[in-house]
């Protein structure tokens, strides 16, 4: 299904953003079109699309789960906007009976490189632990200067590990499983609203 909204720029209400109520996303180009899958669309969610009007999910039947790795720049407790995005992609799936879990990658301690286990201190084997008992992954990062946050291009590193990884019958660990990528632009930083 496609979606045609002419609304000029592309930004997310800073307050719903941090309350994860509602989300609003508007084309940056009059007429540009974007691809409706299950409820959400590529860079905006809620006033572009119109749930209704998208096909049910199929059954996934049971005991599916999904992990959301969150690359926002902001350590918790802080709220994000790219945490407020997974909250509604979280929401869907949930819906469907998918059990969701959440890492918030900034959070953890990932050392460079691509492997799945950097020694000492090294807090990615945890994540990819829950990487391998998901069937959905859900990649959800701010975009700064054109590309997705430096924490998502690290975690993107540690699994590129995965690609030698073979399970007990000897396939690729990404076998029958599905990934998909949310996102949304920052703008430049506000000031507080007491300033």
């Amino acid at each position: 299904m496609v979606v045609r909204n002419t609304d000029a720029d592309m930004d997310m209400d800073a307050d719903a953003a941090a309350f994860g109520s509602r989300l609003v996303g508007r084309p940056r180009e009059p007429g540009l079109r974007y691809v409706c899958c299950q409820g959400f669309s590529w860079g905006a969610v809620g006033s572009c699309v119109q749930r209704a009007a998208c096909p049910p999910l199929p059954d996934l039947g049971a005991n599916v789960k999904a992990l959301v790795v969150n690359c926002t720049l902001k350590a918790s407790p802080e709220p994000s906007p790219t945490e407020a995005l997974a909250a509604v992609v979280a929401e869907r799936l949930s819906e469907h009976e998918v059990e969701v879990d959440f890492v918030r990658a900034v959070d953890l301690h990932l050392v460079p490189g691509v492997v799945t286990d950097g020694g000492d201190g090294d807090e990615w084997p945890r994540a990819h632990a829950k990487l391998l008992e998901s069937e959905i992954l859900i990649i959800a990062s701010p975009t700064w200067l054109g590309r997705p946050s430096s924490v998502a291009q690290r975690v993107l590193e540690r699994m590129n590990a995965m690609m030698s990884e073979t399970d007990d019958e000897n396939r690729p660990v990404a076998y029958n499983r599905v990934a998909g990528v949310v996102g949304h632009r920052e703008r430049g930083r506000r000031p507080p609203r007491d300033q």
